[in-house]
């Protein structure tokens, strides 16, 4: 598991490094195109899961991505064009079409008719948490690897910061009234707000220590006023190039500092209650459109198990690290770039993973996600080659939530048996028609890998009514 979470983790930030790169863009409209292959070594994974990864791999390495993506950096919008094509037949492609927003993101394709599916993604945890529930899938680990649900979740929680401790740095004053206020408002947040609710319950149920996690969340607005702020006012000094917060007690709690084309910042909280010490540090560079990032955080604990507190609960709750080095913020980018990431958590599988990659002016991209090691042949999990070119957007994508409200549109997260039917008999005959092409190159090996984790989720025993 550790290995596939790795995997996918490290395509999100791939997919996510277009926006950033075109971050030095003068134009807030950008367009790629964009034709890819990959290969999936399935020698690299554990020897109970390598046959069935294997049979997944067959699948992606006989496939090419062809296509067009065009983004908004000002409203998120975004059109993709993606066509997956076997190498054994290119006649017998998939044609696909994903528009829209973070929040809502709709998918068409002549597959589906005149049918349009759409992801409403401020349901994404709460889906996840009920498959988790009906089926132990968990789809948690997908829906952690993309910022947007982590951000809906906790959208109300920082706009209540915002509101309460919009502080003029200024005055040097973080006023206690201001802290309680903030208190008070995250306590109602976090017993009525359903997204954060979903959220923090998705991702304890991943972990042997549940009650740890939901307890430190509830005791958060009270940690905050009488373990961060000590029931006082907080101070803040700064000047034209830095930002420090303390306490009545003096204890810095944030600090940042900002240069020509360089940004660091570190948080280090209190004790909480059950003695863990939360840490959190940056630092960024960019020159020569070459972005030089390191991260680490932690969530450890401060006293030895023999100090009183409960030792029922974990040393550490969450140990990462993560970089990037001569990552591209212009494109074409003629150089060498890598990244890489260590976390260490109670939620997730331990992850371990670098990311190596080459571009050249003309386009052409290859990356390698790397199994780590201390061996000078690393092995390479997942590769990617071929070509992403700049091109002149053709259209500007211009969505809104009201684009999503249709009678011909059908949401994953929220489907009943009789929606279910009446979407099939409508699509039925162009699906059959346009997949059977496609079904006739994929692998025996990739449909016995299918079948057999529909099976061990228990999904076909949900379809057949048993």
């Amino acid at each position: 598991m550790k290995k596939v979470f790795s995997v996918l983790m490290a395509l999100v930030m791939l997919t996510y490094a277009l926006p950033s790169v075109a971050a030095e863009e003068t134009s807030s409209v950008y367009s790629y195109d964009f034709d890819l292959a990959f290969q999936l070594n399935a020698g690299v994974f554990p020897q109970k899961n390598r046959s069935r990864i294997s049979g997944y791999a067959e699948l992606i390495n006989m496939l090419e991505f062809k296509g067009n993506i065009t983004y908004c950096a000002d409203s998120g919008s975004f059109d993709m064009n993606l066509q997956i094509i076997p190498k054994t037949n290119t006649d017998a492609s998939i044609e696909l079409h994903f528009f829209g927003l973070p929040e809502y993101i709709g998918v068409t394709s002549p597959l589906f008719g005149e049918e349009t599916i759409w992801l409403d993604n401020i349901f994404l945890m709460e889906f996840a948490f009920k498959t988790w529930n009906n089926l132990r899938i968990p789809l948690q680990y997908i829906a952690l690897l993309f910022p947007y649900v982590t951000s809906n979740a906790f959208e109300k929680m920082t706009a209540a910061w915002k509101e309460n401790i919009a502080v003029d740095e200024q005055t040097g004053v973080v006023p206690v009234e201001s802290v309680y206020n903030l208190a008070e408002a995250w306590k109602r947040i976090q017993q009525t707000d359903s997204r954060l609710i979903y959220w923090i319950a998705s991702v304890s149920a991943l972990s042997d220590t549940r009650g740890l996690l939901e307890k430190e969340f509830a005791g958060l607005p009270d940690y905050l006023v009488e373990k961060v702020a000590l029931e006082d006012d907080l101070t803040v000094t700064s000047d034209d190039s830095s930002t420090v917060w303390k306490n009545k007690d003096q204890a810095i709690l944030f600090t940042r500092q900002i240069g020509h084309d360089s940004v660091s910042w570190s948080v280090t909280l209190p004790e909480t209650e059950n003695g863990y010490i939360p840490c959190l540090a940056l630092f960024s560079d960019i020159a020569d459109n070459q972005l030089t990032l390191n991260m680490s955080g932690s969530y450890r604990r401060n006293q030895p198990d023999d100090s009183g507190v409960n030792v029922n609960f974990p040393e550490s709750v969450l140990d990462f690290s993560a970089f990037l080095d001569s990552w591209p913020t212009a494109w074409p980018a003629d150089h060498t770039f890598s990244a890489g990431i260590s976390m260490d958590s109670i939620i997730t599988p331990h992850i371990e993973f670098e990311l190596v990659g080459s571009a050249s002016e003309n386009g052409s991209v290859s990356v390698m996600i790397l199994r780590p090691g201390e061996s000078v042949e690393k092995e390479t999990i997942l590769s990617c080659s071929g070509t992403v070119l700049r091109k002149n957007p053709s259209h500007i994508p211009d969505y809104h939530l009201n684009d999503f409200h249709a009678e011909n549109h059908i949401s994953i997260y929220n489907i009943s048996d009789k929606t279910m039917d009446e979407f099939i008999h409508r699509i039925w005959k162009p699906l059959f028609l346009g997949i059977m092409d496609f079904l006739n190159e994929v692998p025996a090996k990739t449909c016995q890998s299918i079948m057999d984790d529909l099976e061990d989720y228990g999904v076909l025993d949900m379809i057949s009514g048993e």
